[in-house]
C-alpha cells in the first residue's frame, strides 16, 4: 500500500498492472526499469488493476523484489477500465506530478523520467506522451473498410457493413473529430495530479468509452489545451514537439520508431509489421 504521509513526493511513477495479462508483462517492464536509469528522484507505484485475490500479488511482488525495487503498491480489487484506474489512483496519491505507464510500457532510454520531469517544467506543460497521434477514430473506419456492395458476398455481410457505414456517419462523426485530430494516447504520459483530477472522463463502461476520453471531443488532450496548456510530446533524447510538429518526432508510427522513448503494444505492432502494414498505419496517423 501506499504509506500515508504529509510529505509531498515531487514525482510518482504509477505501473498500471492488468491482472489477466500474467507477468510476463511485468516481467519486461521491470527488465526495462532497472536497465535503464531513471535520472531523477521518484517513488514507483505499482497499480494492481482487476484484483480478484490479493494473493494472485504474490508473483508480481516476487519479481519486484528479487529485482531489489523499493516501491508501494495500491490495489484496485475488481475490474475496470485504465483511465479509471489512474483517476482512482491519483486520489490516494501525495504527489505534484504523476508519470502514468501502461501495461505494455517498456523504457527505451536512461534518463527517462529527467527527460519528463525537465521539460514539464521548463515548458511550462500540462501534459507530455511519450507518444501522440493524428488519427481520427471515426475517419479510420473510412479508411479500413470498403463500402462497395459485393454481390459474391452474403447479404447478411453485405447488411452489417452498411449499419457500420451508418453508425460512422451519423454516431461517431459526433463523438470523435475528423482527421487531423492530435491527441496524446494514454500509454506514457505525464501531468499534475491536480490537473488530471480537474478532467471530467464520464462514465467509462467499456473500452470505447476510454477511446472517447483519448480521443474524442472532449478528450484529455483537448481538454488541456482549453486550461491554455501546453501538450507535448517527447522523445528519448529530451526534444518536444508541440502538435504541429509531432509528425516530424519520429516516434509513433513513422519510419523506424527511431526517436521513441518508451514502448508498448501499439508501436510494437508497427515495428513487427510488414512493409505494407507500416504504410497503413503510418497513413492512418499521419495522412499522407
Amino acid at each position: 500500500m501506499v504509506q500515508n504521509s504529509d510529505k509531498i513526493v515531487p514525482v510518482t511513477v504509477v505501473h498500471l498492472i492488468w491482472m489477466p495479462y500474467g507477468t510476463v508483462l511485468f516481467e519486461k517492464f521491470i527488465t526495462s526499469y532497472c536497465e535503464r536509469k531513471a535520472g531523477y528522484a521518484h517513488q514507483i507505484v505499482l497499480l494492481f488493476n482487476g484484483v480478484q485475490n490479493e494473493q494472485d500479488l504474490a508473483p508480481y511482488l516476487a519479481i519486484a523484489n528479487a529485482n531489489k525495487i523499493t516501491y508501494s503498491t495500491l490495489i484496485h480489487y475488481g475490474a475496470c477500465q485504465d483511465i479509471d484506474a489512474y483517476f482512482w489512483a491519483a486520489r490516494q496519491l501525495n504527489t505534484d506530478y504523476i508519470l502514468f505507464l501502461n501495461s505494455y510500457s517498456e523504457l527505451q532510454a536512461d534518463n527517462w523520467l529527467a527527460l519528463y520531469a525537465e521539460k514539464m517544467q521548463a515548458e511550462k506543460a500540462g501534459i507530455i506522451g511519450a507518444t501522440g497521434s493524428w488519427q481520427s477514430y471515426s475517419s479510420s473506419v473510412f479508411i479500413n473498410n470498403s463500402w462497395k456492395w459485393e454481390r459474391n458476398k452474403p447479404f447478411q455481410e453485405n447488411f452489417s457493413k452498411f449499419k457500420l457505414l451508418l453508425k460512422a456517419l451519423f454516431y461517431w462523426s459526433f463523438l470523435f473529430p475528423s482527421f487531423p485530430n492530435p491527441h496524446i494516447r494514454t500509454n506514457a504520459f505525464m501531468l499534475k495530479k491536480a490537473l488530471l483530477l480537474s478532467c471530467k472522463k464520464g462514465n467509462l463502461k467499456n473500452k470505447f468509452n476510454a477511446y472517447l476520453f483519448e480521443s474524442g471531443r472532449n478528450s484529455l488532450t483537448r481538454q488541456v489545451n482549453k486550461k491554455g496548456l501546453k501538450v507535448l510530446l517527447i522523445d528519448k533524447m529530451g526534444n518536444c514537439y508541440e502538435k504541429e510538429e509531432w509528425i516530424n518526432s519520429s516516434t509513433f508510427w513513422m519510419h523506424s520508431q527511431q526517436n521513441l522513448l518508451v514502448a508498448d503494444n501499439q508501436t510494437r505492432l508497427y515495428s513487427d509489421g510488414s512493409d505494407a502494414q507500416k504504410k497503413k498505419l503510418t497513413y492512418l496517423a499521419w495522412g499522407k
